[in-house]
């Protein structure tokens, strides 16, 4: 706007300096040239545009694929750095199951070590029980070996045993028998007691009448159809009294011995299964530590492997760690180079906004100066005409100083004021 006012404060000006024809022909050069020079800068411009476009275009794509690929190089690391870390967790939970597995494989051993000894320490001391109880019983067997042939070579010679001794003695090892023997050792006590109190003939025949009377008799003796426990008891045989006795005290020695007998058994066969147990035992307690042992080799060889594979990892995410440190830096800058670029080509599009909206508020301006032109001009040249007709008829004759006076609608007498107030008003728009 300021340019087309200097530009008409000058054609104003320059009116007043140059003949008239010569400076209406310039000031149409000067419009008509503006104008053309305004087209040519908007071709330019729009050339321009064209360009930046395609290149705002081409660059904005690149940048963004640029973007779209860091993008995916930080996904990816982060990705991996995950992956790494889920790597370090579990082997690291997996190395730490195995050395728990180790500790508590040793002290299951260690456990199993006290144990053994105590079982052993248990074994010994039954071992000694099960020995003294069959020394015992072969001792008592031998005493009453000796008690009944003394017995059966002298009847009335009294004969003494110590069955309270053994009775006490073995009293202490009843544990070692079960329930069949342990009631096998209880009668061979109640034979010991009565067998202790046993020291006459007397007393022996009539333990021989009781047992006759009950046990001796035989089916023959008995008949059937004869139920004598309605007549009383069977007379006895008639046999002297030493004979009766003789044969009880072998039948009774045979019952002992045999008692016996089976109780040394029974104790011999139970220490052999308590040995064989023993052996056994400790046969499965080698065989459960040498499983142990070899777990545990095992186990330290899988340790040490993780632990070479955790330092592996840890290195391997340090290094991911970087990259993604790297990969975070290159994408913040694809990143902040697109908006960049964004907001550069959206600078240049404003632009080239204004300075359309300024050429075509010029174009405007200059075609109503250039309408503007061309009234004045046909004005002119119709006031000419007129005058020229005029004084052809004969009208009054046409001087310059008349010009104002006639043709001008504020009438100013002094044009050099004018001129003047022009050039000043032109200098103060220019500065």
């Amino acid at each position: 706007m300021k340019t087309t006012v200097i530009f008409l404060i000058f054609v104003l000006c320059l009116s007043n300096y140059i003949t008239a024809q010569d400076a209406f022909a310039k000031i149409k050069s000067a419009l008509y040239n503006f104008r053309d020079s305004i087209n040519t800068e908007q071709n330019d411009a729009d050339l321009r545009h064209k360009q930046e476009v395609q290149w705002c275009g081409k660059a904005i794509t690149y940048a963004q694929r640029t973007l779209t690929q860091r993008t995916k190089d930080v996904n990816d690391i982060a990705a991996h750095i995950k992956y790494l870390q889920n790597e370090i967790t579990q082997t690291t939970n997996d190395r730490n199951s195995r050395q728990d597995r180790i500790k508590q494989n040793n002290l299951t051993l260690e456990r199993f070590k006290k144990e053994r000894c105590e079982n052993n320490l248990n074994y010994i001391k039954s071992l000694r029980e099960h020995k003294e109880s069959i020394d015992i019983l072969k001792l008592l067997r031998a005493d009453l070996q000796t008690y009944f042939n003394n017995w059966l070579k002298n009847p009335t010679r009294p004969n003494k045993l110590a069955a309270s001794a053994f009775i006490e003695k073995m009293s202490r090892f009843a544990h070692l028998f079960d329930d069949e023997h342990r009631n096998i050792f209880i009668q061979l006590v109640e034979s010991m007691k009565s067998l202790s109190k046993r020291d006459s003939v007397a007393a022996l025949h009539k333990n021989v009448d009781s047992y006759t009377s009950t046990r001796a008799r035989t089916a023959g003796q008995i008949g059937t159809k004869h139920v004598d426990n309605n007549r009383g008891e069977l007379k006895k045989l008639e046999a002297p009294a030493v004979v009766e006795a003789r044969e009880y005290v072998i039948a009774l020695r045979s019952k002992t011995l045999l008692m016996i007998d089976s109780l040394i058994k029974h104790l011999e066969t139970s220490r052999r299964k308590l040995s064989e147990d023993e052996m056994l035992a400790n046969e499965h307690f080698a065989d459960f530590q040498a499983q142990m042992f070899k777990e545990n080799a095992y186990l330290a060889e899988k340790v040490a492997e993780d632990n070479k594979l955790l330092l592996s990892l840890n290195v391997q995410l340090t290094k991911a760690q970087g990259q993604h440190s790297r990969r975070e830096k290159l994408r913040l800058e694809a990143e902040e180079n697109l908006r960049a670029l964004q907001r550069q080509c959206k600078e240049k599009n404003d632009y080239y906004t204004r300075e359309n909206n300024r050429r075509k508020n010029e174009l405007s301006i200059t075609a109503k100066a250039i309408n503007t032109y061309n009234g004045i001009v046909s004005r002119i040249q119709a006031r000419i005409a007129s005058r020229v007709s005029s004084n052809y008829s004969g009208a009054k004759q046409y001087q310059s100083k008349d010009i104002n006076e006639n043709n001008v609608v504020s009438y100013a007498p002094n044009v050099d004021s004018g001129v003047g107030q022009n050039v000043r008003q032109r200098n103060q728009v220019a500065l």
